[in-house]
């Protein structure tokens, strides 16, 4: 198998020209392709304009699920790929260990990056991610932190003498004290300019280690953080569908990479997906890729990876129908879920 898949992958022409004997995209070969012409075949396809449109949305779609191209470590196959082409990365940003790589090549905008790619992608800011101010907070912040009490923790950090400082806040963020930060982003114009609503927002919807749907510690408060993300676009009037990375895609596909970095794969985040869409993010905005998001998340969905998502978005409406659980998926089949899109 692995030599038919090498022999399949080994360039675009040679997959066109026996893509015509193909019911489907093919995974297993896919999966059982040796690493480097993988990654070469990906960076190649998606530039291409000859590979249709779904094909691509199911390569994009399986180049962020396969383990060998999105489990933490590094990839010397993938190195070896971008060190004979380095605009290559422009194509494998969807795959883990592609963005992991261009953080590690410091390119433009790479922290921004670092955001969705966990801990390999930015060590030194995850080493010091939980060494924040709370440290040196007073027992009465420690107390309303607790509480998740946002005008009496200010109370309290105003009688300390303490100023708003940018640790304190990604501090926040990242113990899920959402009322907290509703309060200070609403009556501070400091924290804007300390932690711009961008990075905080960015952080929310790529970010998988940010627990959004529940909490999982006793120490973490289950607040609303969509309040707190419907102030800031409030205060920051259409930056939702605005904000983009430096890959140019926009919250919407920041969805896709919590995914990764949350360990969950085929997680899917219905209420952020729906709350963007509704506040102006397009699902069906074609990409570098040549694919929408909403191309990717179909073939996600059509191919079992996700366990259940929206079929409204691929309508072009901003109903969110009911999630269907994967069994259900299984038994309407491929045909019937076709039909129903």
């Amino acid at each position: 198998m692995t030599t038919t898949a090498g022999r399949i992958f080994k360039s675009v022409d040679w997959f066109l020209s026996g893509q015509a004997r193909l019911d489907e995209f093919p995974v297993r070969l896919f999966c059982a392709c040796p690493d480097d012409i993988r990654w070469r075949f990906c960076a190649d396809a998606l530039r291409d304009e000859r590979i249709p449109r779904a094909t691509k949305a199911q390569l994009v779609a399986w180049m962020m699920y396969l383990p060998a191209m999105n489990v933490p470590g590094r990839s010397e196959a993938l190195v070896k790929v971008l060190d004979e082409d380095s605009s290559r990365i422009d194509a494998l940003f969807p795959a883990l260990l592609a963005r992991v790589e261009y953080c590690r090549r410091r390119l433009p905008g790479w922290r921004e990056v670092a955001v969705s790619a966990g801990e390999d992608a930015n060590p030194a800011a995850y080493s010091t991610r939980y060494t924040w101010e709370e440290r040196f907070m007073t027992a009465e912040e420690e107390a309303e932190m607790t509480r998740d009490d946002g005008a009496r923790f200010a109370l309290a950090m105003s009688l300390s003498g303490h100023r708003i400082r940018r640790t304190l806040l990604l501090g926040l963020v990242y113990a899920h004290r959402w009322s907290i930060l509703k309060f200070l982003y609403g009556t501070f114009d400091a924290c804007q300019r300390v932690l711009p609503a961008n990075e905080v927002i960015l952080r929310i919807c790529s970010d998988g280690e940010m627990h959004i749907e529940g909490h999982t510690t006793p120490w973490q408060v289950d607040g609303d953080v969509y309040a707190f993300m419907h102030l800031l676009e409030s205060k920051n009037p259409g930056c939702m569908r605005k904000i983009r990375d430096p890959f140019g895609n926009d919250l919407l596909w920041q969805t896709f990479f919590r995914a990764q970095t949350s360990h969950r794969a085929g997680k899917v985040y219905p209420k952020l997906a729906k709350m963007l869409v509704d506040l102006g993010c397009n699902p069906h905005e074609t990409t570098r890729l040549g694919v929408s998001w909403a191309d990717v998340a179909r073939a996600q969905y059509q191919n079992g990876i996700t366990k259940g998502t929206c079929d409204g978005y691929w309508q072009g409406n901003k109903k969110c129908a009911d999630q269907m659980p994967l069994a259900r998926m299984v038994q309407l089949g491929r045909h019937n879920i076709a039909r129903s899109i």
